[in-house]
């Protein structure tokens, strides 16, 4: 079974209202249906607009701390990321990774790509319960 998530409009809280206002702020938490989607780092600061989750590290110098995104479903339920798109913009470069609780990967070190799907292996990507 395949699911998609929709990313149309967001909830603050598991089964709550849904919105399609702009949202931001260091730590955010949003939820897409059943799925949690939380931002973690000390310097990301994150934000949902027009259908966009987006994550931004602030910092001039070459190795900022780390931020990421955190995906889960509610109730822990395991699931398998595949073909997702994303795009990544980097000023200095550097990496961008896939964790999951079956491993992880490097998904790219170019530092600008746009409209870009990837697909983790099955080792990593299949009967997961987080995707950072």
């Amino acid at each position: 079974m395949s699911t998609s998530i929709d990313f149309s409009s967001y909830a603050l809280s598991h089964n709550g209202a849904t919105s399609t206002s702009r949202k931001s702020g260091s730590n955010l938490t949003l939820f897409f249906g059943d799925y949690k989607l939380t931002s973690i780092g000390t310097d990301g600061y994150a934000w949902w607009w027009d259908t966009e989750v987006q994550l931004q590290v602030n910092g001039e110098q070459e190795n900022i701390n780390e931020a990421k995104w955190r995906l889960e479903h509610v109730d822990g339920i395991e699931f398998n990321l595949d073909n997702f798109n994303y795009d990544l913009d980097s000023l200095f470069g550097g990496y961008f990774n896939l964790t999951t609780d079956k491993g992880s990967a490097t998904v790219t070190t170019n530092p600008y790509l746009s409209d870009t799907t990837y697909t983790p292996s099955e080792d990593i990507g299949t009967g997961i319960t987080y995707a950072d």
